[in-house]
C-alpha cells in the first residue's frame, strides 16, 4: 500500500498546483478526466488503482502476485509523475 500513499500524495499535490481544494474519489476523477493535460485515461487509470487498493485493502483476496505488485507500482508511478508534471498542451 505504499504505492498508493505515495500517489495519493501526488494527487494533493496536483491540486494544490492547481489552488484547488481535493475533493472525493470520484470528484478527483472527474477533475483529472477535464484536465486537457491529462484527460479521462489518465482518470481510468487512477480509478483502477484505486479500486484494487480498495480490493486488497478490504476484502479478503490473499496477497497479489509478484507480477500484480510489480504491474501496480509501474502504474502508480507512471501517475506519479503524470500528475507532477503534466505534459504542456
Amino acid at each position: 500500500m505504499g504505492w498508493w500513499r505515495r500517489l495519493d500524495r501526488a494527487i494533493d499535490y496536483y491540486f494544490n498546483t492547481l489552488g484547488e481544494r481535493r475533493g472525493s474519489a470520484h470528484e478527483v476523477e472527474r477533475r483529472i478526466a477535464s484536465d486537457p493535460k491529462l484527460g479521462p485515461d489518465i482518470a481510468a487509470k487512477l480509478c483502477g488503482l484505486r479500486r484494487m487498493r480498495n480490493v486488497v485493502t478490504h476484502e479478503d483476496v490473499g496477497p497479489l502476485s509478484r507480477e500484480e505488485a510489480i504491474h501496480y507500482a509501474e502504474d502508480a508511478l507512471q501517475l506519479i509523475w503524470t500528475l507532477t508534471f503534466p505534459r504542456k498542451s
